[in-house]
């Protein structure tokens, strides 16, 4: 039960009190207030009367406390003290201090973004002209034969811009395809065109994708060569590469760029080089990038190009490839494991002097292409001599290059290559 302001037992006023009367304890005895009523026969007294020696008149009030202060809670965030007895803190009540959880809510998923459409195929009468940018082998090293007589080789292949040029035309449903091949007007060295069309590389990539989609796909196709046939500079592989990938975009086939060089593969062992799909910024008709080729060709790690210039050599004969390697068998047999290394240790030096320095330049072909061909050991030691400088085979040849160390000193190098009457091509190319 709560104290009043004066309990009888404990007559001590609260400290807000003035100290009392003595004359308080009687206060009727001194003419103020109203002497006490009697008791009643039983000797209890009345509910209405005052307890003994209570004051007359209305009680001092206690002074009322201050309002709770408001913090940022709110008055009904202030912690309210226990009902208990003691001196110690008050407790506070947890609930009362921590905010209630926010309710969970799920975020909403984004929608999911509509799949690309499906490429389709090109409607009849959709034309393309592209460029079949050929190659040139600056370092190549070949392994002996495995057990069925293939040569791993390691080489560093660069793009060069002496182009074929390919166009193509898609034709109605049900008709059939028509190929034709030509020189043209701007061809270095022309030489006759004497192969059966269905030999030709691009016809057989054309007929082998068919084969995979299992359907026709009708064009015309025509093929103008500039690129020297039989020369070492991938003329043949870069027209079959870019028939590979051109067809598969005009007809939507959708084969990945791994699909396309297994597909290569069976074709030529060079032709995977020029299918390169992963270029920035890529266009279908670009360069491919510069490579370390290795295995059977089937290994390509694309690499920084090096800028430079060379002087192609296009003498009036060809090598062919089958001869050069089986001489390669007896010229070299005791050659020792592939020298892939020194491919390497090429690329890393030419690349430290930010252009393709002849001295690193090499080919295990050479010789054996020489025994094959000897007019070609002929050709390249006199033009060795009137260059003044070292004189290299591409593939497995017949092209010769020189490097030429700016536009100004090619120019030069072909004016001299004219002077012998040699009956050599000089050609200038851009290494890519």
């Amino acid at each position: 039960m709560a104290e009043s302001p004066i309990n009888p037992s404990n007559p001590t006023p609260p400290s807000n009190s003035q100290p009392p009367d003595p004359r308080d304890k009687k206060p009727w005895l001194f003419g103020r207030g109203t002497p006490p009523p009697q008791s009643g026969p039983s000797g209890q007294s009345g509910s209405s009367r005052p307890s003994r020696g209570a004051p007359s008149g209305p009680l001092p009030r206690r002074a009322a406390a201050p309002p709770p202060p408001r913090g940022p809670l709110g008055p009904s965030r202030v912690p309210v003290p226990s009902s208990g007895s003691g001196s110690g803190p008050a407790r506070v009540s947890k609930a009362a201090v921590t905010p209630p959880p926010a309710p969970k809510t799920k975020a909403a998923k984004p929608p999911r973004p509509a799949p690309p459409p499906k490429p389709q195929p090109s409607p009849a009468g959709t034309r393309r002209s592209l460029l079949c940018y050929s190659k040139v082998n600056l370092a190549l090293a070949v392994g002996p034969p495995d057990e069925r007589g293939f040569h791993p080789i390691a080489s560093w292949v660069v793009p060069i811009d002496l182009a074929d040029e390919l166009e193509l035309e898609v034709l109605p449903e049900g008709e059939t395809s028509r190929y034709a091949i030509t020189w043209a007007d701007d061809a270095p060295h022309v030489t006759p065109i004497d192969w059966p069309i269905e030999k030709d590389l691009c016809v057989k990539a054309h007929r082998l994708l068919e084969e995979h989609a299992g359907k026709k796909l009708p064009l015309a196709m025509t093929l103008r060569k500039r690129t020297p046939v039989g020369g070492g500079l991938g003329g043949g592989s870069s027209d079959c590469g870019t028939m590979l990938r051109v067809v598969n975009d005009l007809f939507a086939l959708g084969h990945t760029q791994a699909k396309l060089h297994g597909l290569a593969s069976r074709l030529g062992s060079d032709v995977a080089f020029f299918i390169d799909l992963e270029r920035p910024a890529d266009t279908i008709d670009s360069m491919p990038r510069p490579s370390l080729m290795t295995g059977l060709g089937q290994g390509i790690t694309r690499i920084p190009s090096i800028p430079g210039s060379l002087v192609l050599l296009v003498p009036p004969f060809g090598t062919p490839t089958g001869p050069v390697y089986q001489k390669f068998d007896t010229v070299q047999a005791k050659a020792g494991p592939l020298k892939r290394g020194e491919v390497e240790n090429a690329i890393v030096r030419c690349a430290g002097a930010t252009s393709i320095l002849s001295d690193v330049l090499f080919n295990d072909l050479t010789i054996p292409a020489e025994r094959v061909e000897p007019r070609l050991a002929g050709l390249r030691a006199m033009l060795s001599a009137s260059l003044e400088m070292p004189v290299h085979v591409t593939g497995s040849g017949s092209t010769m290059f020189v490097v030429a160390p700016g536009a100004k000193e090619a120019k030069a190098l072909v004016s001299t290559v004219k002077k012998t009457k040699l009956g050599v091509v000089a050609v200038v190319v851009k290494v890519g």
